[in-house]
């Protein structure tokens, strides 16, 4: 049934494709970035593994099988659901690729399931910490330890694979994605308004107080974590195992069905539909061509060529609608229960702050590779009658565009929420989107140029491949970068200094604007000179296993 013959050739195929990628300097430079945040990152997570192998012996073992259903209750929708959240699903198998290779659906199967293992690799450490800590307690346990984690595992393992093709196949129709995108971010941020509401409270506590409790067998965590203990029959295992079984045939049939449509259209058997021509153009259309008039040509034709085709991209929309929907709602309850100073400090800039947090999750799509969807047609660009300057200014164009959209969107949302949004605090986060753009267009041209990576615009959760010198630049340098920013909030808190507040910005803008003509001249001189290498990037394939 499993052909492991096949699965080491696999491994053999991407081993030699990573390889050759690594020729170049800037690809090992990369490798070694992505290496170090690796280190760090497992690292942080082995330390809570430690953590809790060491908790039993410290505290006893009865607290800690007490909040065992709970930690495994967190393991579940971690592993599950942080996957969504981040809207990055992990590594997986580049079925278009491999629907040319003789092998088998069960085998790509098995080789997905191990990736989803590797993909939840921070939860089977905490996992591994927390079972050595109970069995250096009571030796007893191992085996029935070892057996009710084995099943939490395989469960998790195989429904994080039917998980993860339900929710591609979701994203890729248009209406269906934004509906299930607004339930994802309702369903995300429901136990945090939950926390924060008194109702809610009022309500647990006379749950509490009446002891109703969910049945054991109701979640897997629940189940699992009874059988740990030893407080569990037949009857329990039995519905354990059914819930393995289940997740299994979920994620085998969702896996079958997503390489059957992806062998289809790889084939041509599935031709997209031809819309009927329309005589009368689209509210949006008219809005870009009033943002790209006032632009001569080429350069208004490249803008409003940019424009729709980043608006036709699930891989950008999808991030665009979470920054205006899950950055306001996220912290909506947290603002509403802050008071004093600091409090009056956050609702006052509420805007420009989710403003800005909705442009650093629009980075690596909107900022930091901004030819990764011209892929190998951006060899075009070099052909055409256009500079390289005309090119990245209408990138760039594009960019202030989506992101002035982005924080008029943040406005209104933070008015329907309640947040205090008048004619200043619109024109504050305006002006303060206007300067941080400044400083993320200056660090995003350079790494567009230097380090550009081809990207697939249809994939809702995959900015490429896996570079860790551009996970480091979004994670560490983008937030540092708008350190001139941050200043001026710090100074109208500490100060209460309205005057002093503009002041900064307008320092803040000066220099912005003088690194950002700087770092365009200087991006668009590199691709020029270095067009070969530049086009090389883009022109690079993924082997058979993608990161995401």
């Amino acid at each position: 049934m499993f052909d492991f013959t096949q699965i080491g050739a696999l491994l053999s195929l991407q081993w030699r494709t990573i390889s050759n990628s690594f020729h170049d300097h800037a690809e090992r430079r990369g490798l070694w970035v992505s290496v170090l945040l690796s280190v760090v990152w497992y690292g942080l997570w082995g330390g809570v593994a430690v953590v809790c192998a060491t908790v039993p012996m410290l505290i006893g073992a009865q607290d800690v099988r007490q909040a065992l259903p709970g930690v495994l209750l967190f393991v579940l929708g971690y592993w599950q659901l942080s996957p969504l959240v981040t809207l990055s699903l992990g590594i997986s198998l580049e079925m278009r690729k491999l629907a040319f290779y003789p092998v088998s659906v069960p085998t790509l199967f098995l080789v997905e399931c191990l990736l989803r293992l590797w993909t939840g690799l921070e939860m089977i450490l905490v996992l591994t910490g927390v079972f050595v800590g109970l069995a250096l307690v009571d030796r007893g346990e191992i085996g029935r330890l070892a057996a009710a984690l084995a099943l939490f595992v395989a469960f998790n393992m195989l429904f994080s694979a039917g998980m993860r093709n339900m929710v591609e196949r979701i994203f890729q129709k248009r209406m269906l994605r934004e509906t299930v995108l607004v339930l994802m971010v309702t369903l995300t941020v429901l136990p945090q308004m939950l926390v924060f509401s008194e109702r809610f409270r009022d309500f647990s506590h006379e749950l509490l107080r009446n002891d109703a409790v969910l049945p054991v067998w109701a979640l897997p965590s629940s189940v699992c974590a009874a059988i740990a203990l030893g407080q569990a029959g037949w009857f329990e295992v039995a519905v354990a195992c059914g819930f393995v079984v289940g997740a299994g045939v979920f994620g085998y049939f969702m896996f079958r069905s997503s390489c059957r449509l992806t062998s289809a259209s790889t084939a041509g058997e599935q031709a997209p539909r031809v819309r009927a021509s329309k005589t009368r153009e689209s509210w949006f259309g008219r809005l870009i061509r009033r943002i790209s008039a006032p632009f001569p040509d080429p350069l208004g034709a490249l803008v409003e060529k940019e424009i729709k085709y980043l608006w036709r991209s699930p891989r950008f929309r999808l991030p665009f609608f979470m920054g205006f929907t899950f950055g306001v709602i996220a912290w909506t309850p947290i603002l509403y229960r802050m008071e004093g100073d600091i409090g009056d400090w956050m609702k006052g800039g509420a805007v420009s702050f989710v403003s800005l947090y909705a442009m650093l999750l629009l980075g690596p799509v909107l900022f930091l590779n901004r030819f990764g969807f011209d892929r190998a047609a951006a060899r075009f660009y070099f052909w055409m009658p256009v500079t390289f300057e005309e090119l990245l200014a209408a990138k760039n164009i594009a960019t202030a565009a989506f992101a002035f959209f982005e924080t008029a969107a943040v406005a209104v949302m933070c008015w329907i929420a309640g947040l205090p949004v008048g004619p200043w605090a619109l024109f504050e986060a305006m002006a303060v989107t206007t300067i941080a753009l400044f400083y993320l267009q200056s660090v995003g041209n350079h790494m567009s140029v230097r380090f550009p990576i081809a990207s697939n615009p249809d994939r809702v959760s995959r900015a490429g491949q896996g570079h860790g010198l551009r996970g480091a630049v979004q994670f560490l340098l983008f937030p540092l970068s708008l350190t001139p920013v941050f200043a001026a909030f710090v100074w109208r808190f500490l100060f209460d200094s309205q005057a002093g507040f503009v002041w900064i910005l307008l320092a803040a803008a000066i220099l912005g604007g003088l690194i950002y003509w700087a770092s365009f001249l200087n991006a668009a001189a590199y691709a020029t000179n270095s067009r070969e290498l530049f086009l090389g990037h883009l022109s690079r394939g993924e082997g058979p296993l993608a990161a995401e």
